[in-house]
């Protein structure tokens, strides 16, 4: 199972982190094989890429990273014990995150606040999931989420 990341570029606060770590768990419980992927930025995805390494939380990272070098992290160099890193090629800002909602099975998404931005990237991409069908969990600095479609509406 491929499960797409995307975060703001302040960062996760501790409930996004503990929540985070929550849902990955509970879907490797269900997938034993689990890939998660993410578009390379820094802020929150490469906190998010920490946490899966230190916590050996997937199976393996498949990155997606930006052409703008002030945004990306870098985070391929992170090859530490047994989760598989693999990298796509560079691509234009949109065009990564539509490559990965086109493959991923899943998607969590973290913002900086509840209002939605048409600029920003994270809002972006879940437009892509729901045009898509993709899942999409939304975790909120104060560690609600929500899901879309929502489980009463299947």
């Amino acid at each position: 199972m491929n499960i797409g990341l995307a975060g703001s570029y302040n960062g996760l606060s501790k409930q996004q982190e503990d929540v985070f770590i929550r849902l990955v768990l509970k879907y490797r419980q269900k997938y034993k094989n689990i890939t998660l992927c993410h578009g390379d930025s820094k802020g929150a995805e490469e906190r998010l890429h920490a946490l899966v390494m230190e916590k050996d939380l997937g199976g393996g990272i498949r990155i997606f990273p930006p052409e703008d070098e002030k945004i990306r992290a870098h985070l391929e160099r992170e090859k530490k014990g047994p989760i598989s890193i693999s990298v796509e090629r560079a691509k234009p800002h949109h065009l990564r995150y539509q490559e990965m909602v086109n493959i991923c099975d899943a998607m969590i998404v973290f913002p900086s606040d509840r209002k939605e931005s048409v600029d920003e990237d994270i809002w972006l991409t879940v437009r892509m999931c729901k045009v898509k069908k993709t899942p999409v969990v939304t975790v909120f600095p104060d560690g609600n989420a929500t899901r879309w479609p929502s489980i009463n509406s299947r």
